[in-house]
């Protein structure tokens, strides 16, 4: 399948799920996205947008520029790599939380927790965790295939990755105390 078959069906999911997701009630879409719901498609476009370029710097500063400092590597492929890492790190930061999404309820039953925050701190928690281990798995990815760092400074980077660039940041971002 080529890409612009892949892209096509990629869009046509995302559009088909926005009428499903709120079929129930129930709206996902600000949780998978992270924008917030609004009711202007040009607003959560250009949240979007705003956040990409922000997730790019992040990924620049926290893992290409230690990967180009520890292993001597171009800035203009580093440049490039991060528009990769940026994109990639889109899906694994989902699958983070679609695994947080499924273990919540679980872990709140495990662990005896009460009432409705139970289920939120254990989501949140785990997703901090899966989406963590989703990008320091691809970070480390990067680093070892890719730039071809040597183990040690391969798992500098993954840290770095996994603890700076988690997008559960955001979430948080969004709660009133």
């Amino acid at each position: 399948m080529n890409s612009h078959k892949t892209l096509w069906l990629v869009l046509c999911f995302f559009l088909a799920s926005q009428s499903i997701s709120h079929a129930d009630g129930v709206d996902l879409v600000p949780y998978l996205t992270r924008v917030g719901p609004h009711d202007s498609v040009i607003i959560i476009i250009g949240l979007v947008v705003l956040l990409m370029g922000i997730n790019y710097v992040l990924n620049f500063i926290f893992i290409g520029f230690p990967a180009m400092k520890l292993g001597g590597i171009a800035i203009s492929r580093m440049l490039w790599d991060m528009v990769y890492i940026t994109l990639l790190g889109q899906i694994a930061d989902r699958i983070g939380a679609v695994l947080a999404g499924f273990g919540a309820g679980i872990t709140a039953e495990l662990l005896h927790l009460q009432g409705e925050a139970s289920g939120v701190l254990s989501l949140v928690i785990l997703n901090f965790l899966c989406s963590g281990a989703s990008i320091a798995i691809l970070a480390f990815y990067f680093s070892r295939r890719r730039w071809l760092l040597p183990t040690g400074k391969a798992i500098w980077v993954t840290l770095s990755a996994a603890l700076f660039t988690n997008p559960v940041y955001l979430i948080f971002a969004g709660w009133r105390f």
